[in-house]
């Protein structure tokens, strides 16, 4: 879609119109919202964006004492600055913070999956810190906000190269071998989403200009898609949220003109033309609009007035603030749902025993070096605030996955998906003894001495340089492990694969003229006292691209691998099939592996 943004100038008469259309409709909105008897809740701290969000509220003419200003008052953050802000704001308008006698509703508490659905479905790889909701509002309620309030003041003044920069020294604070690995990987997502979005301007016939590119990133990013998803799920919460300061009208203005290169002049023409007296107040952090802005606002306002009455004549503004435009015509119906709330600390404490399940760890893995998830789990021991930041991500990344890597469709419940994930982790057992006697078999499925004997490890690599590289199209185990392990790069990154079906069909793409070494292995089993312990693997079958490679029983172990090698040129898809079992040997003369070749039959 096609903006226009940053294509008026403020300064103009066509800029100012379009402003005033901007603050008449949404005054007007807010008007029709309290004559249809909605609870309304804005928020007031001491910055920027919550001040221009009540200037609209307070021009509507409501009554403000018939509507909760929240302000925070607690002693983490700039809280207390802000409350003290806010309070002389209060008292200078004549209206109380924090009324919640004029807000009515009651709250129908949701289910864990209902929260699950709700929060994750639509935030999971959008939101680093995830507020659940936990119950649904009835009646609606009307809840204005200064969300994107960084695209209308002086905010994003850095460069894209700058911006990048700062970007990829986030990963530094993972472990040296793996850093680069995402350095790279997020630059190339930053620069291709940059190169995207100036294509989409080049497509709607104008440039953008470079100052410009970090700003139009937020909006093409965090405003449309973190603040869009947050506002559907507030929606399906019960909690309506406005956010005038998203409004693409707002965005078609600059921030600044040629006589003034401020990026808080369209902010400070806001003020100047609409509540001039809220700029007698402080601004928390010490930050302020310069007092040469103002006058400069002050003086292109004056060029065309202001008048109110003039603008009800506009038939365009009066469709834009027609209620039934703007509202639903009654509440949503209520879900059904439990009587007794949840805590944000019980869902937390869910997630993070997906987040920990072998399943996630294994998913994750087929794209990361194992090292990174390693890493989170370490944060999520230690971090104090938002633990569990990065532990949504490694769920979202799971889940894409699941649904697209694995060829998995989506079902309609992530609740019911994501309960498939984990499954129980288990020890190493010792093994021997009456305790083994005493596992009934389908306990001994699950455990890890079990997995030795029947997982087949098969190790990918295009070898020639360093560039090279395996792309993993399609596995046809959903559960199988993937690794890029740090040992496996010299020239050419390798993928190791771990799968215990007994069957595997593997898509694979080569980046790079190369050598294909396909090695056929058994898992690295160690002694307590880290020597290897020479665990057989049986391979049946192998073919390459439909021809057979072998048909007769290969039996491999770590060390000693059946290797395969084939030239592939750059882009080339290569398919292989492979069909193994346990060594058959070892479970003519080994009571252990007789119950395995028992259990693996079956």
């Amino acid at each position: 879609m096609d903006y226009q943004e940053n294509t008026i100038n403020i300064s103009s008469e066509e800029g100012l119109k379009t402003l005033d259309r901007w603050y008449h409709k949404w005054t007007s909105l807010i008007r029709n919202i309290k004559d249809r008897g909605m609870s309304i809740q804005a928020d007031l701290s001491g910055g920027f964006d919550s001040r221009l969000t009540f200037l609209l509220l307070h021009g509507s003419g409501v009554d403000l004492n018939n509507v909760l200003v929240n302000s925070i008052k607690d002693n983490l953050h700039t809280h207390v600055e802000d409350y003290k802000i806010a309070s002389s704001i209060s008292e200078h308008y004549g209206f109380s913070l924090n009324n919640r006698s004029v807000i009515s509703g009651t709250p129908s508490y949701y289910t864990l999956d209902e929260i699950i659905n709700d929060s994750f479905y639509i935030k999971l790889c959008f939101h680093k810190q995830m507020y659940w909701k936990l119950n649904y509002m009835s009646p609606n309620r009307a809840c204005f906000g200064g969300s994107g309030g960084e695209c209308v003041r002086s905010y994003w003044n850095k460069s894209k190269e700058q911006y990048i920069r700062e970007c990829l020294n986030r990963c530094k604070k993972y472990p040296a071998e793996v850093s680069s690995q995402l350095e790279e990987s997020l630059k190339r997502v930053l620069e291709n989403s940059f190169e995207s979005m100036q294509r989409k301007f080049e497509r709607f016939g104008r440039g953008i200009d470079p100052q410009d590119l970090t700003l139009n990133f937020y909006r093409e990013t965090r405003c449309r898609m973190h603040f869009g998803k947050d506002l559907v799920e507030n929606y399906l919460g019960g909690f309506i949220k406005y956010t005038p300061l998203l409004d693409p009208e707002l965005h078609k203005l600059k921030l600044n003109d040629e006589n003034c290169q401020d990026k808080n002049l369209l902010m400070a023409v806001i003020f100047s033309r609409y509540d001039k007296d809220l700029l007698s107040f402080p601004f928390e952090g010490q930050r302020k609009i310069d007092e040469s802005t103002i006058e400069y606002a002050q003086s292109i306002s004056q060029k065309i007035p202001y008048v109110p009455s003039a603008l009800t004549q506009d038939q365009g503004v009066n469709k834009l603030c027609n209620p039934s435009n703007r509202l639903p015509e009654e509440s949503k119906p209520c879900p059904e749902s439990r009587n007794q709330p949840l805590q944000s600390s019980e869902v937390s404490a869910y997630v993070e025993s997906l987040f920990r399940s072998d399943s996630v760890q294994h998913l994750f893995g087929r794209m990361y070096d194992p090292k990174v998830y390693d890493y989170i789990v370490h944060e999520v021991k230690t971090k104090k605030y938002q633990p569990l930041e990065n532990a949504y991500t490694v769920l979202g990344i799971s889940k894409l996955i699941q649904d697209v890597a694995a060829n998995r469709s989506l079902c309609s419940s992530i609740a019911e998906q994501l309960k498939k994930l984990p499954f129980e982790v288990v020890h190493q057992h010792d093994g021997g003894g009456d305790n083994e006697k005493k596992e009934n078999e389908y306990e001994l499925l699950k455990k890890p001495y079990f997995l030795n004997y029947v997982t087949a490890r098969v190790d990918l690599q295009n070898v020639s340089s360093d560039s090279n590289r395996i792309e993993l199209l399609d596995v046809s185990d959903k559960d199988a492990k993937a690794s890029t392990p740090s040992w496996f790069r010299n020239n050419g990154v390798g993928v190791v694969l771990e799968s215990c079906c007994g069957r595997l069909d593997i898509a694979l793409k080569c980046v790079g003229d190369g050598t294909l070494n396909i090695n056929l292995r058994g898992r690295d089993v160690r002694d307590k006292n880290g020597n290897r312990i020479p665990v057989y693997i049986d391979y049946r079958t192998m073919r390459v691209n439909g021809e057979s490679v072998f048909d007769t029983v290969q039996p491999v172990t770590h060390d000693a691998p059946y290797c395969f090698h084939r030239k592939v040129k750059d882009g080339e898809n290569v398919y292989v099939s492979l069909t193994w079992t346990h060594h058959e040997e070892k479970a003519q003369t080994n009571g252990l592996c007789k119950l395995v070749n028992k259990l693996f039959r079956k």
